[in-house]
């Protein structure tokens, strides 16, 4: 009668899934990890600042069309703050994205206007500027972005 051989554990030859990874190859794939991190991670950065750029941009613009709004429903006087626009022409006064405060402040420059008549013989022109270095991480200097009422956004 013949016998058949036991079989021999042979770990060398066992297949891969059993065995699973070695330790290089885990350290290989964090390092390559890592340098993708270190890639994109300054990219994410400067994404995440031109959209709260684009957001402040729009808050300036919808600040601009409440305070002409404003100024056209009541004889062409301009608010003293933006809180006088809340309830009726902004359904609250913005904040910076980027500053997550109240940063916007506006300087009017009331141009054109007769003191004797009151009476206003040219358009008049304002400026709403988001105060501070809220977007110094894309490159925009102090007091920038802004909005005028006759050139539009800036810079």
């Amino acid at each position: 009668m013949r016998t058949s051989p036991v079989p021999v554990a042979r770990p060398w030859r066992t297949s891969r899934l059993l065995r699973g990874f070695t330790m290089i190859e885990l350290i290989v794939a964090m390092a390559i990890i890592s340098v993708l991190i270190g890639i994109f991670l300054p990219n994410l950065r400067r994404a995440v600042a031109k959209s709260d750029l684009a957001a402040c941009q729009s808050n300036l613009r919808n600040i601009s069309t409440s305070i002409i709004l404003y100024s056209n429903d009541n004889d062409r006087y301009y608010p003293g703050t933006l809180s006088v626009c809340v309830p009726r022409w902004l359904k609250a006064v913005p904040t910076c994205p980027a500053a997550h405060s109240d940063t916007y402040s506006g300087g009017y420059t009331i141009v054109g206007v007769n003191e004797s008549a009151n009476t206003a013989t040219t358009t008049a022109t304002f400026t709403i500027v988001c105060k501070g270095t809220n977007h110094d991480e894309i490159g925009l200097q102090a007091d920038e972005p802004w909005y005028n009422v006759n050139r539009g956004i800036g810079p």
